[in-house]
């Protein structure tokens, strides 16, 4: 399997990621390809545009 990427708070981005990465958190969510032609780019541009767009990521370290 190749992870495509893990998203924190990924509960709260639609649709949800499906996969829960194993020691990350209930509320991480990712996703697990086969090969890495079955990614889908336009879903996986809106979950890291959705990610981008919370409070605390990207934000300027303090």
């Amino acid at each position: 399997m190749f992870p495509l990427s893990n998203v924190i708070r990924g509960t709260e981005i639609e649709p949800e990621p499906p996969a829960e990465p194993v020691g990350m958190g209930k509320s991480t969510r990712g996703v697990e390809l086969a090969c890495p032609d079955d990614l889908d780019e336009r879903q996986a541009a809106s979950w890291m545009n959705q990610s981008a767009a919370m409070p605390f990521v990207g934000g300027k370290r303090r």
